[in-house]
């Protein structure tokens, strides 16, 4: 309270400003007028420097980047989100069309207890990176294709692009009806793997990766098995 005292409104709540009109943005506040305020506005509106972010050196983007906690909501605008503990998902997760999302396991586990953890729809983008020298695990197992990460086809000017920096995919398919046990990528697809590690599962084709035609798929360094 003693530090409300000397701070006009305005500098301490720069998202509340009018929301308190009989305040004047040079009037030097009361004990009261302080507790007040404190009892109507939450903690991250007060101070939105304090919300618990991190900050992280992504690679997809090639600068340090300030990343949101994530606990398997909805993602429905694009940003960049990590993971502060293991996250059960109990539906598959779509990345909209227009929406470039990254997302940070942070040493923790990623499941899905559906099937498939991502489907990565046409136009848009999603970058899996993990900073944590003790990685986490991304782990499905549907059994629709593409048991961890389905990347939807597209066309020549609409595709769906799929990251994976430092990440460990693992699928636990054991049905061989369709194709990419861990990852499926359809037509027109972009997909980067970079000293990620991919653990196949079962399959009618690519037990650990497939591809269909016209896409990209650039693998720098990493491992694939099973399958």
């Amino acid at each position: 309270v003693a530090l409300l005292l000397h701070i006009s409104v305005p500098d301490m709540f720069p998202l509340a400003e009018g929301a308190f009109a009989d305040f004047n943005e040079d009037r030097v506040i009361t004990t009261e007028d302080a507790v007040a305020l404190l009892l109507h506005i939450s903690m991250p509106d007060m101070f939105p420097l304090a919300k618990p972010t991190k900050r992280i050196f992504c690679e997809h983007c090639m600068q340090t980047v300030e990343f949101r906690p994530w606990d398997g909501a909805a993602i429905s605008a694009s940003g960049h989100y990590f993971l502060k503990e293991d996250v059960v998902l109990t539906a598959s997760m779509s990345i909209k069309s227009g929406v470039d999302v990254v997302i940070d396991l942070n040493g923790h586990n990623l499941t899905s207890i559906s099937g498939r953890v991502f489907y990565v729809i046409k136009g848009s983008s999603l970058t899996i990176i993990d900073s944590s020298t003790t990685p986490g695990t991304l782990t499905g197992g549907s059994t629709a294709g593409g048991g961890v990460i389905y990347v939807e086809s597209g066309a020549e000017d609409l595709r769906a692009t799929l990251n994976l920096y430092d990440a460990t995919i693992t699928s636990t398919c054991a049905d061989t009806t369709n194709n990419g046990g861990a990852l499926y990528i359809g037509n027109h697809a972009d997909v980067t793997i970079t000293r990620a590690t991919i653990n196949g599962g079962k399959a009618k084709q690519g037990g650990a990766i497939f591809v269909a035609t016209n896409s990209v798929v650039t693998l720098n360094s990493g491992l694939i098995t099973g399958g």
